[in-house]
């Protein structure tokens, strides 16, 4: 995520904006998990500055975020739906001076179906001198339409490959699946959490309510567990983070957006409880 935020605070810092020309850096992401995550790190990376970081997402208290808007954003977070309303109807939200706009998680985007959303937030953001660019997205054939659409036809395209780290997806590693009847997920994982609480296991789930969940009740059975959410900083995470890599057992309990950016060293068994999406 440093990839974009860097360079977002150097664009702030060459235009020299300020509240009253309103949002200089758009990033769109796909979900409000994702987006509580970058807005941490913006905002700890531009901490002591004049620059203004701000989020709009569903769920949010709508009038807060028009206030905010209304204030000035220099750096604006945000998933699309919800941008688009901002956008449409708050006539103080100052966006004709965006000089770069990033989206992050491209394939989730195409995969909700949000690409509409994005070309109208395109086509309302001035295209003259504008940077564009998209992150922490596959290359796939349902995604280069959408980095069409974002970025000019001889955009640089940066591929990274890690070394020295187990491979998640190699053919060396065994994976599998259990159909269960939602009803019984919690008490199927409870289970196998128990049978192998002597090891280090990540469990993936969908939402922060979900991680909050299963961090209570799993504590209350006396398993070792560790959360990470969109509702905790990067400092918290970081150190939650830490202390399971740390432990010689127990399980992290975490959704897949706020343990982005996490240098993970090793592959414990990662069981999800949740249905997988097609």
């Amino acid at each position: 995520m440093l990839s974009f935020l860097v360079p977002s605070a150097a664009l702030l810092e060459k235009h020299r904006f300020r509240t009253r020309h309103g949002t200089g850096v758009l990033i769109v992401t796909p979900d409000r998990e994702t987006a509580v995550h970058i807005s941490g790190l913006a905002s700890e990376l531009l901490a002591g500055t004049l620059y203004t970081v701000g989020m709009v997402i569903e769920g949010a208290n709508r009038g807060a975020e028009e206030q905010k808007l209304d204030r000035g954003v220099n750096l604006l977070i945000a998933t699309p739906t919800r941008l688009l309303e901002h956008m449409r109807d708050v006539t103080s939200f100052i966006y004709k001076n965006t000089k770069a706009f990033f989206v992050y998680g491209a394939d989730s985007l195409v995969e909700q179906g949000m690409q509409k959303q994005v070309r109208e937030v395109i086509s309302l953001i001035p295209k003259k001198g504008r940077t564009s660019g998209i992150f922490g997205t596959e290359k796939t054939d349902r995604v280069e339409g959408l980095v069409e659409l974002v970025c000019r036809p001889d955009a640089v395209r940066i591929t990274s490959t890690a070394t020295g780290t187990t491979n998640a997806n190699a053919s060396t590693q065994t994976q599998g699946y259990v159909l269960v009847e939602a009803d019984k997920r919690f008490l199927l994982l409870y289970s196998f959490l128990k049978k192998f609480q002597r090891k280090r296991i990540v469990v993936f789930v969908s939402s922060t309510p979900g991680v909050l969940f299963c961090d209570e009740a799993f504590g209350s059975f006396d398993l070792s567990v560790h959360a990470i959410h969109g509702r905790q900083n990067a400092k918290m995470r970081a150190a939650a983070f830490s202390s399971f890599v740390n432990d010689a057992e127990g399980t992290l309990i975490c959704t897949e957006e706020a343990v982005q950016g996490l240098a993970v060293s090793f592959l414990p068994p990662h069981p999800s409880p949740d249905c997988p999406r097609f």
